[in-house]
Protein backbone atom coordinates (compact mmCIF):
# COMPACT_ATOMS: atom_id res chain seq x y z
CA UNK A 1 0.00 0.00 0.00
CA UNK A 2 2.82 2.43 0.71
CA UNK A 3 4.55 1.54 -2.10
CA UNK A 4 1.67 2.67 -4.19
CA UNK A 5 1.03 5.90 -2.36
CA UNK A 6 4.79 6.94 -2.82
CA UNK A 7 4.64 6.25 -6.04
CA UNK A 8 1.95 8.51 -6.86
CA UNK A 9 3.67 10.82 -4.73
CA UNK A 10 6.47 10.67 -7.07
CA UNK A 11 4.59 10.88 -10.05
CA UNK A 12 2.94 14.14 -8.66
CA UNK A 13 6.01 15.41 -7.85
CA UNK A 14 7.69 15.43 -11.38
CA UNK A 15 4.73 16.61 -12.71
CA UNK A 16 4.64 19.38 -10.85
CA UNK A 17 8.25 19.98 -11.04
CA UNK A 18 8.21 19.57 -14.89
CA UNK A 19 5.63 22.50 -15.83
CA UNK A 20 7.45 24.90 -13.14
CA UNK A 21 10.31 24.00 -15.03
CA UNK A 22 9.12 24.49 -17.94
CA UNK A 23 8.09 27.86 -17.37
CA UNK A 24 11.66 29.05 -16.08
CA UNK A 25 13.89 27.17 -18.81
CA UNK A 26 11.41 29.40 -21.16
CA UNK A 27 12.03 32.74 -19.63
CA UNK A 28 15.85 32.56 -20.03
CA UNK A 29 16.30 34.57 -17.12
CA UNK A 30 16.30 33.57 -13.45
CA UNK A 31 17.84 34.31 -9.76
CA UNK A 32 18.38 31.42 -7.23
CA UNK A 33 16.91 32.29 -3.76
CA UNK A 34 18.35 29.44 -1.15
CA UNK A 35 18.05 29.30 2.29
CA UNK A 36 18.74 26.11 4.88
CA UNK A 37 17.00 24.99 7.53
CA UNK A 38 17.01 21.58 10.25
CA UNK A 39 14.49 19.27 9.76
CA UNK A 40 12.94 17.52 12.34
CA UNK A 41 15.74 14.32 12.26
CA UNK A 42 18.45 16.92 12.29
CA UNK A 43 19.13 16.94 8.37
CA UNK A 44 20.12 20.14 6.85
CA UNK A 45 17.78 20.63 4.48
CA UNK A 46 18.36 23.32 1.61
CA UNK A 47 15.78 25.32 0.07
CA UNK A 48 15.77 25.91 -3.56
CA UNK A 49 13.80 28.50 -5.06
CA UNK A 50 13.93 30.47 -8.26
CA UNK A 51 12.88 33.92 -9.36
CA UNK A 52 11.45 34.58 -13.09
CA UNK A 53 9.44 36.58 -15.32
CA UNK A 54 6.92 33.84 -17.06
CA UNK A 55 5.46 33.56 -20.36
CA UNK A 56 2.38 36.37 -19.36
CA UNK A 57 5.13 38.71 -18.62
CA UNK A 58 3.68 37.89 -14.71
CA UNK A 59 6.87 37.99 -11.53
CA UNK A 60 6.91 35.01 -9.91
CA UNK A 61 8.94 33.05 -7.10
CA UNK A 62 8.69 29.44 -6.66
CA UNK A 63 9.67 26.62 -4.44
CA UNK A 64 11.26 23.43 -6.65
CA UNK A 65 12.75 21.42 -4.25
CA UNK A 66 14.02 20.57 -0.48
CA UNK A 67 17.52 18.81 -1.00
CA UNK A 68 19.67 17.23 1.78
CA UNK A 69 23.26 18.91 2.30
CA UNK A 70 25.71 16.66 4.52
CA UNK A 71 28.27 19.72 4.70
CA UNK A 72 27.65 23.87 5.52
CA UNK A 73 31.12 24.81 3.26
CA UNK A 74 30.14 27.61 0.70
CA UNK A 75 32.12 25.36 -1.72
CA UNK A 76 29.84 22.50 -1.21
CA UNK A 77 26.73 24.01 -0.80
CA UNK A 78 27.31 25.61 -4.18
CA UNK A 79 28.08 22.63 -5.86
CA UNK A 80 24.44 21.16 -3.95
CA UNK A 81 22.66 24.11 -5.65
CA UNK A 82 23.98 23.54 -8.92
CA UNK A 83 23.50 20.08 -8.89
CA UNK A 84 20.34 20.58 -7.58
CA UNK A 85 19.17 22.96 -10.63
CA UNK A 86 20.34 20.02 -13.03
CA UNK A 87 18.49 17.28 -11.26
CA UNK A 88 15.60 19.05 -11.66
CA UNK A 89 16.22 19.61 -15.42
CA UNK A 90 16.88 23.55 -15.24
CA UNK A 91 19.50 25.40 -17.74
CA UNK A 92 22.08 26.90 -15.16
CA UNK A 93 23.66 28.82 -18.12
CA UNK A 94 20.60 31.53 -17.59
CA UNK A 95 21.22 32.06 -13.78
CA UNK A 96 21.32 36.15 -13.62
CA UNK A 97 20.94 36.76 -9.56
CA UNK A 98 21.79 34.78 -6.51
CA UNK A 99 19.80 35.65 -3.33
CA UNK A 100 20.94 34.36 0.05
CA UNK A 101 21.18 35.86 3.85
CA UNK A 102 24.69 37.21 5.22
CA UNK A 103 25.68 34.16 7.07
CA UNK A 104 29.73 34.11 5.74
CA UNK A 105 28.94 30.59 4.23
CA UNK A 106 26.23 32.02 1.57
CA UNK A 107 27.35 35.52 1.49
CA UNK A 108 31.63 35.68 1.90
CA UNK A 109 33.62 36.93 -1.01
CA UNK A 110 35.78 33.97 -1.36
CA UNK A 111 34.58 30.97 -0.06
CA UNK A 112 30.92 31.14 -0.05
CA UNK A 113 28.19 30.33 -2.21
CA UNK A 114 28.98 33.36 -4.51
CA UNK A 115 31.61 30.64 -5.81
CA UNK A 116 28.66 29.67 -8.31
CA UNK A 117 29.97 32.56 -10.23
CA UNK A 118 33.04 31.37 -11.01
CA UNK A 119 31.06 29.42 -13.24
CA UNK A 120 28.15 31.56 -14.30
CA UNK A 121 29.94 35.35 -14.10
CA UNK A 122 26.19 36.80 -14.89
CA UNK A 123 24.48 35.56 -11.43
CA UNK A 124 25.06 38.43 -9.17
CA UNK A 125 24.68 38.32 -5.76
CA UNK A 126 21.60 39.86 -3.92
CA UNK A 127 21.99 39.94 -0.13
CA UNK A 128 18.14 39.74 1.02
CA UNK A 129 16.62 43.29 1.58
CA UNK A 130 14.31 42.00 4.36
CA UNK A 131 17.18 40.41 6.32
CA UNK A 132 19.20 43.92 6.01
CA UNK A 133 16.33 45.71 7.20
CA UNK A 134 16.21 43.18 10.12
CA UNK A 135 19.49 43.82 11.19
CA UNK A 136 19.47 47.71 10.99
CA UNK A 137 16.51 47.30 13.18
CA UNK A 138 18.09 45.11 15.87
CA UNK A 139 21.58 47.24 15.89
CA UNK A 140 19.39 50.37 16.34
CA UNK A 141 17.78 48.34 19.37
CA UNK A 142 20.76 47.79 20.93
CA UNK A 143 20.68 51.30 22.49
CA UNK A 144 19.87 50.14 26.18
CA UNK A 145 16.56 51.49 27.03
CA UNK A 146 14.99 49.91 23.72
CA UNK A 147 16.74 46.79 24.63
CA UNK A 148 15.66 46.49 27.74
CA UNK A 149 12.55 46.67 26.64
CA UNK A 150 12.25 44.25 23.75
CA UNK A 151 13.84 42.19 26.03
CA UNK A 152 11.58 42.05 28.73
CA UNK A 153 8.42 41.78 25.97
CA UNK A 154 10.16 38.64 25.25
CA UNK A 155 10.26 36.93 28.11
CA UNK A 156 7.97 34.31 28.83
CA UNK A 157 5.46 35.32 31.51
CA UNK A 158 4.93 32.37 34.45
CA UNK A 159 2.34 33.12 36.85
CA UNK A 160 4.98 31.49 39.74
CA UNK A 161 4.52 33.93 42.62
CA UNK A 162 3.28 37.38 43.98
CA UNK A 163 7.09 37.99 44.09
CA UNK A 164 7.32 37.87 40.28
CA UNK A 165 4.10 39.55 39.59
CA UNK A 166 5.67 42.15 41.40
CA UNK A 167 8.87 42.44 39.52
CA UNK A 168 6.52 42.24 35.81
CA UNK A 169 4.37 45.25 37.25
CA UNK A 170 7.45 47.31 38.27
CA UNK A 171 8.69 46.97 34.56
CA UNK A 172 5.84 47.66 33.11
CA UNK A 173 5.29 50.90 35.52
CA UNK A 174 8.63 51.79 34.49
CA UNK A 175 8.74 55.74 33.02
CA UNK A 176 12.11 54.51 30.22
CA UNK A 177 10.05 50.61 29.45
CA UNK A 178 6.50 52.80 28.40
CA UNK A 179 8.76 55.26 26.14
CA UNK A 180 11.21 53.16 24.12
CA UNK A 181 8.01 50.79 23.50
CA UNK A 182 6.38 53.44 21.67
CA UNK A 183 9.70 54.79 20.10
CA UNK A 184 10.02 51.18 18.70
CA UNK A 185 6.05 51.49 17.36
CA UNK A 186 5.70 55.06 16.12
CA UNK A 187 5.97 55.34 12.67
CA UNK A 188 8.90 53.50 11.69
CA UNK A 189 7.63 51.11 8.80
CA UNK A 190 9.92 48.77 6.93
CA UNK A 191 9.53 48.89 3.76
CA UNK A 192 9.71 45.32 1.49
CA UNK A 193 11.74 46.57 -1.09
CA UNK A 194 14.90 48.22 -1.91
CA UNK A 195 13.56 50.66 -4.07
CA UNK A 196 12.07 52.86 -1.24
CA UNK A 197 15.28 52.39 0.76
CA UNK A 198 16.11 56.19 0.68
CA UNK A 199 12.13 57.34 0.85
CA UNK A 200 12.23 55.52 4.49
CA UNK A 201 15.28 57.28 5.27
CA UNK A 202 14.70 61.11 4.17
CA UNK A 203 10.96 60.14 6.49
CA UNK A 204 13.34 59.46 8.96
CA UNK A 205 15.65 62.46 8.58
CA UNK A 206 12.29 64.16 8.31
CA UNK A 207 10.91 62.80 11.84
CA UNK A 208 15.12 63.80 12.60
CA UNK A 209 14.52 67.37 12.27
CA UNK A 210 11.13 67.88 13.33
CA UNK A 211 11.78 65.85 16.86
CA UNK A 212 10.26 68.07 18.90
CA UNK A 213 6.66 67.35 17.34
CA UNK A 214 7.15 64.20 16.48
CA UNK A 215 8.48 63.05 20.25
CA UNK A 216 5.34 64.74 21.79
CA UNK A 217 2.72 62.31 20.27
CA UNK A 218 4.89 59.57 21.97
CA UNK A 219 4.71 60.85 24.85
CA UNK A 220 1.19 61.48 24.87
CA UNK A 221 0.56 57.56 23.83
CA UNK A 222 2.78 56.68 26.60
CA UNK A 223 1.27 58.49 29.36
CA UNK A 224 -1.81 57.43 28.39
CA UNK A 225 -0.83 53.24 28.74
CA UNK A 226 0.59 54.70 32.06
CA UNK A 227 -2.21 56.04 33.31
CA UNK A 228 -4.33 52.97 32.35
CA UNK A 229 -1.60 51.23 34.30
CA UNK A 230 -2.02 53.20 37.27
CA UNK A 231 1.64 54.95 37.02
CA UNK A 232 2.92 58.02 35.36
CA UNK A 233 5.60 59.14 33.44
CA UNK A 234 8.63 60.26 35.07
CA UNK A 235 12.28 60.95 34.21
CA UNK A 236 15.18 59.05 35.95
CA UNK A 237 17.22 60.54 38.79
CA UNK A 238 20.07 63.06 37.55
CA UNK A 239 23.40 62.22 39.50
CA UNK A 240 27.22 63.83 38.64
CA UNK A 241 28.38 60.59 37.88
CA UNK A 242 26.80 57.71 36.01
CA UNK A 243 27.81 55.32 33.80
CA UNK A 244 25.53 52.27 33.56
CA UNK A 245 22.87 54.47 32.06
CA UNK A 246 22.43 57.80 29.89
CA UNK A 247 22.82 60.66 32.71
CA UNK A 248 21.59 64.64 30.58
CA UNK A 249 22.74 67.21 32.78
CA UNK A 250 20.49 70.87 32.19
CA UNK A 251 17.63 69.19 30.94
CA UNK A 252 14.65 70.65 32.82
CA UNK A 253 11.45 68.59 31.31
CA UNK A 254 10.93 64.99 31.15
CA UNK A 255 9.69 64.65 27.65
CA UNK A 256 13.30 66.22 26.86
CA UNK A 257 15.25 64.09 28.69
CA UNK A 258 13.77 60.92 27.06
CA UNK A 259 13.88 62.61 23.92
CA UNK A 260 17.41 63.08 24.08
CA UNK A 261 18.37 59.89 25.76
CA UNK A 262 15.65 57.54 24.32
CA UNK A 263 14.40 59.02 20.65
CA UNK A 264 17.11 60.93 18.91
CA UNK A 265 19.40 58.10 19.38
CA UNK A 266 17.14 55.57 17.81
CA UNK A 267 16.22 57.39 15.21
CA UNK A 268 20.48 58.57 14.26
CA UNK A 269 21.19 55.03 15.18
CA UNK A 270 18.69 53.87 12.60
CA UNK A 271 19.43 56.08 9.65
CA UNK A 272 23.04 55.33 10.10
CA UNK A 273 22.17 51.51 9.69
CA UNK A 274 20.56 51.67 7.12
CA UNK A 275 22.80 53.64 5.03
CA UNK A 276 25.09 50.95 5.53
CA UNK A 277 23.73 48.09 4.95
CA UNK A 278 22.06 48.97 1.43
CA UNK A 279 25.51 49.98 0.31
CA UNK A 280 25.50 46.77 -2.15
CA UNK A 281 22.51 46.66 -3.56
CA UNK A 282 22.90 50.36 -4.43
CA UNK A 283 26.29 49.19 -5.94
CA UNK A 284 24.35 46.39 -7.50
CA UNK A 285 21.53 48.44 -9.25
CA UNK A 286 24.02 51.40 -10.08
CA UNK A 287 24.19 50.27 -13.61
CA UNK A 288 20.29 49.92 -14.21
CA UNK A 289 19.57 53.44 -12.76
CA UNK A 290 19.93 55.00 -16.10
CA UNK A 291 16.85 52.94 -17.63
CA UNK A 292 14.48 54.56 -15.25
CA UNK A 293 14.51 58.26 -16.36
CA UNK A 294 15.29 59.86 -19.06
CA UNK A 295 18.78 61.84 -18.91
CA UNK A 296 22.10 60.39 -19.63
CA UNK A 297 24.75 62.30 -18.35
CA UNK A 298 28.48 60.67 -18.60
CA UNK A 299 28.23 58.79 -15.21
CA UNK A 300 25.41 57.33 -16.66
CA UNK A 301 26.66 56.20 -20.12
CA UNK A 302 29.92 54.80 -17.95
CA UNK A 303 27.88 52.64 -15.79
CA UNK A 304 25.86 51.71 -18.78
CA UNK A 305 28.88 50.75 -20.44
CA UNK A 306 29.80 48.30 -17.99
CA UNK A 307 26.51 46.54 -17.64
CA UNK A 308 27.10 45.93 -21.14
CA UNK A 309 29.97 44.62 -20.90
CA UNK A 310 28.66 42.38 -17.77
CA UNK A 311 26.03 40.92 -19.54
CA UNK A 312 27.93 40.31 -23.33
CA UNK A 313 26.74 38.84 -25.70
CA UNK A 314 23.44 38.08 -24.41
CA UNK A 315 23.08 41.83 -25.03
CA UNK A 316 24.05 42.93 -28.72
CA UNK A 317 26.60 45.73 -27.94
CA UNK A 318 26.56 47.51 -31.29
CA UNK A 319 22.70 48.61 -31.08
CA UNK A 320 21.92 48.65 -27.49
CA UNK A 321 23.28 51.84 -27.58
CA UNK A 322 20.55 53.18 -29.98
CA UNK A 323 17.93 51.37 -28.20
CA UNK A 324 19.20 53.33 -25.34
CA UNK A 325 18.51 56.82 -26.78
CA UNK A 326 14.92 55.77 -28.39
CA UNK A 327 14.12 54.16 -24.61
CA UNK A 328 14.88 57.47 -23.67
CA UNK A 329 12.80 59.82 -25.87
CA UNK A 330 9.96 57.30 -24.91
CA UNK A 331 10.67 58.12 -21.30
CA UNK A 332 10.47 62.11 -22.00
CA UNK A 333 7.62 61.78 -23.74
CA UNK A 334 5.79 59.92 -20.98
CA UNK A 335 7.17 62.42 -18.33
CA UNK A 336 8.78 58.67 -16.91
CA UNK A 337 5.27 57.58 -15.62
CA UNK A 338 6.33 53.87 -17.17
CA UNK A 339 8.96 54.04 -14.52
CA UNK A 340 7.45 53.29 -11.35
CA UNK A 341 8.26 49.89 -11.18
CA UNK A 342 10.92 47.31 -12.51
CA UNK A 343 7.87 45.55 -13.93
CA UNK A 344 6.39 48.49 -15.45
CA UNK A 345 9.30 49.58 -17.49
CA UNK A 346 9.77 45.75 -18.66
CA UNK A 347 6.59 45.79 -20.03
CA UNK A 348 6.63 48.79 -22.33
CA UNK A 349 10.27 48.23 -23.62
CA UNK A 350 11.78 46.25 -26.56
CA UNK A 351 14.36 43.97 -27.58
CA UNK A 352 17.87 44.44 -25.77
CA UNK A 353 16.24 46.91 -23.46
CA UNK A 354 13.83 44.80 -22.42
CA UNK A 355 16.43 41.98 -21.07
CA UNK A 356 18.24 44.35 -19.09
CA UNK A 357 15.15 45.36 -17.40
CA UNK A 358 14.16 41.63 -17.07
CA UNK A 359 17.42 40.93 -15.26
CA UNK A 360 16.65 43.92 -13.58
CA UNK A 361 13.23 42.92 -11.92
CA UNK A 362 14.47 39.45 -11.67
CA UNK A 363 17.32 39.98 -9.54
CA UNK A 364 16.62 39.08 -5.87
CA UNK A 365 14.66 41.27 -3.15
CA UNK A 366 14.34 38.85 -0.23
CA UNK A 367 14.62 35.38 0.50
CA UNK A 368 10.72 35.27 1.83
CA UNK A 369 10.29 32.46 -0.30
CA UNK A 370 12.49 29.72 0.93
CA UNK A 371 11.89 30.53 4.36
CA UNK A 372 7.92 29.95 3.71
CA UNK A 373 8.97 27.09 2.07
CA UNK A 374 9.65 26.17 5.83
CA UNK A 375 6.30 26.16 7.30
CA UNK A 376 5.17 23.25 4.84
CA UNK A 377 8.50 21.33 6.00
CA UNK A 378 7.66 21.70 9.56
CA UNK A 379 4.73 20.66 8.55
CA UNK A 380 4.90 17.44 6.68
CA UNK A 381 7.88 15.69 8.50
CA UNK A 382 6.93 15.81 11.80
CA UNK A 383 7.95 13.40 14.69
CA UNK A 384 5.42 10.45 13.81
CA UNK A 385 7.06 11.25 10.38
CA UNK A 386 10.80 11.44 10.79
CA UNK A 387 12.08 8.95 8.78
CA UNK A 388 10.39 10.10 5.76
CA UNK A 389 12.69 9.92 2.67
CA UNK A 390 13.52 12.98 0.31
CA UNK A 391 11.35 11.64 -2.45
CA UNK A 392 8.68 11.52 -0.42
CA UNK A 393 9.55 15.02 1.20
CA UNK A 394 9.45 16.58 -1.87
CA UNK A 395 6.51 15.22 -4.07
CA UNK A 396 4.27 15.97 -0.60
CA UNK A 397 5.88 19.53 -0.01
CA UNK A 398 4.96 20.59 -3.84
CA UNK A 399 1.45 19.27 -3.57
CA UNK A 400 1.59 21.67 -0.08
CA UNK A 401 2.93 24.46 -1.84
CA UNK A 402 2.09 24.85 -5.45
CA UNK A 403 -1.67 23.72 -4.70
CA UNK A 404 -2.84 26.30 -7.61
CA UNK A 405 -1.28 24.38 -10.01
CA UNK A 406 -3.83 21.60 -11.93
CA UNK A 407 -3.27 17.64 -12.26
CA UNK A 408 -5.29 15.41 -13.70
CA UNK A 409 -5.81 11.66 -12.97
CA UNK A 410 -5.10 10.89 -16.78
CA UNK A 411 -1.39 12.96 -16.21
CA UNK A 412 -0.78 10.74 -12.92
CA UNK A 413 -2.06 7.32 -14.51
CA UNK A 414 0.41 8.01 -17.91
CA UNK A 415 2.95 9.11 -15.18
CA UNK A 416 2.94 6.21 -13.29
CA UNK A 417 2.57 4.05 -16.64
CA UNK A 418 5.76 4.89 -17.60
CA UNK A 419 7.26 2.29 -14.92
CA UNK A 420 7.78 -0.99 -15.84
CA UNK A 421 5.30 -3.34 -14.04
CA UNK A 422 4.56 -6.96 -13.60
CA UNK A 423 0.89 -6.34 -14.31
CA UNK A 424 0.01 -3.90 -17.19
CA UNK A 425 -2.31 -0.58 -16.46
CA UNK A 426 -5.40 -1.57 -17.67
CA UNK A 427 -8.08 1.84 -18.04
Amino acid sequence: MFSIQNQIIEACNKLILNKIVDKINKSQCFSILADETTDVSNIEQLSLCVRYVNNNNMLNEDFIQFIAIHSLTGLDLATSILKGLSDCGVNSEYIYGQGYDRASNMAGQFKSVQKIRDKYPNALYVHCSAHSLNLAVSSSSNIKPIRNSLNFISIEWKDSSSTDANMFLKCIQDSEFLVSLYVTKERIDLKKTVDIVENLIQSLMNIREDAQHEFKRIVDEAQTMAELIGTSISRKRITSKKTNRANPQNLKSTKDYYRVTVFLPYIDNFISQLKDRFVNHKNVLRGFECLFHSEFSNEDRNEFQHLIELYSPAIDRHNVLAELKMWKLKLASSSNEITKTGIEAFLNCDKDIKLLLKIFVTLPVSTATPERSFSSLKRLKTHLRNTMNETRLNGLSLLSVHRNIDLSAEEVIDELSKTSRKLDFVL
